[in-house]
C-alpha cells in the first residue's frame, strides 16, 4: 500500500466512509483496509490519528 493510499484511507474514514467504499474506491481489499485502521486507530467515528 502506498503513502498516498495511506493518507485517502485517513481521509475517507474521516468521512465516515466504511471499510468496503474506502477499498472499492482505492482498488484495494477490504481486508487490508480493515487492518491499517484497525494499527493505526482508524476504527470509530473519532479516528483522526494516522501512523504512516
Amino acid at each position: 500500500m502506498t503513502k498516498e493510499q495511506k493518507l485517502q484511507i485517513a481521509k475517507h474514514r474521516g468521512d465516515d466512509y466504511g471499510y468496503v467504499k474506502i477499498a472499492h474506491i482505492l482498488g484495494i481489499s477490504n481486508n487490508t483496509v480493515k487492518s491499517f485502521c484497525r494499527r493505526n486507530h482508524l476504527t470509530g467515528k473519532d479516528g483522526t490519528e494516522l501512523i504512516v
